[in-house]
């Protein structure tokens, strides 16, 4: 019984091994996320445009946020700050 387990795992191993073979041979030479292109694949990446998006979303949270809320998160991040070990 002992042979048996040991043909059949040497024979997953070694689908293994091809099918990884086969993921490097169709990876090409760009690393994941290395890309200039967008997630679609349309064309290189606006930084300038994502910046500005950013900026805008981060504006309009701050409109749409309590003012008390803003005010206690700056407390807590301020002390948090303070009592952790520099």
């Amino acid at each position: 019984m002992e042979s048996a387990d040991h043909d059949a795992t040497q024979a997953e191993l070694a689908s293994l091994r091809a099918e990884l073979e086969e993921l490097r041979a169709g990876r090409g030479d760009v690393p994941t996320g290395a890309s200039d292109e967008d997630d679609n694949g349309d064309g290189p990446r606006d930084l300038k445009a994502e910046v500005r998006e950013l900026a805008e979303l981060v504006d309009r949270e701050l409109k749409e946020t309590s003012p008390v809320t803003l005010i206690v998160v700056f407390a807590l991040g301020a002390f948090v700050g303070r009592i952790l070990p520099r």
